[in-house]
């Protein structure tokens, strides 16, 4: 996912990536990255500067966090990127992601680290089904969205019944 900075001066302001999972090394344990990174970047030099910005999709598998079915998870991010170009060698850190300093004599950037993050900032805490997924039973494991289950919880009282008598005690 490298722009070419000779190109982009010569007049190329678009590219277009069709990339494997692989180049953007995702290393998240809960999820797959299968399906290829699709990507569509506009750059707009001005002076020194090449300002990005665009989109990329993908798709993303894993289990619902309550009913552990299979799901698939379709991702879209919007990226906008400064680029500034200087004289020099030299390690610079901006502190900030959006805004990246390189030296002129560097030809290409590659925007596969900043789609990782944006992917991986895209996926939700917690992968659901459905919203309104009602999960496994605790007891015996049955799918609550296909069957009920016989299971009754535990009778819990008297867990708090020490409690409730040390705050009635100091009223």
């Amino acid at each position: 996912m490298k722009i070419d900075f000779r190109k982009i001066e010569s007049g190329l302001r678009d590219y277009t990536f069709d990339v494997g999972p692989e180049e953007l090394v995702f290393d998240y344990t809960d999820v797959i990255f299968n399906d290829n990174i699709k990507a569509v970047i506009h750059t707009f030099p001005s002076e020194d500067k090449i300002i990005i910005s665009g989109t990329g999709s993908t798709t993303a598998g894993g289990e619902c966090f309550r009913c552990l079915k299979p799901i698939n998870i379709h991702l879209e991010v919007n990226i906008k990127l400064v680029i500034q170009r200087v004289e020099g060698a030299g390690d610079y850190d901006t502190g900030d992601d959006d805004f990246v300093i390189i030296p002129k004599s560097q030809a290409e950037y590659n925007l596969a680290p900043h789609f990782r993050e944006l992917f991986l900032m895209a996926l939700p805490s917690k992968i659901l089904c459905d919203p309104n997924c009602k999960g496994l039973c605790p007891y015996c494991g049955t799918d609550l969205n296909v069957n009920r289950c016989s299971c009754k919880p535990p009778d819990d009282s008297g867990y708090w019944d020490d409690l409730g008598k040390l705050l009635n005690r100091n009223r």
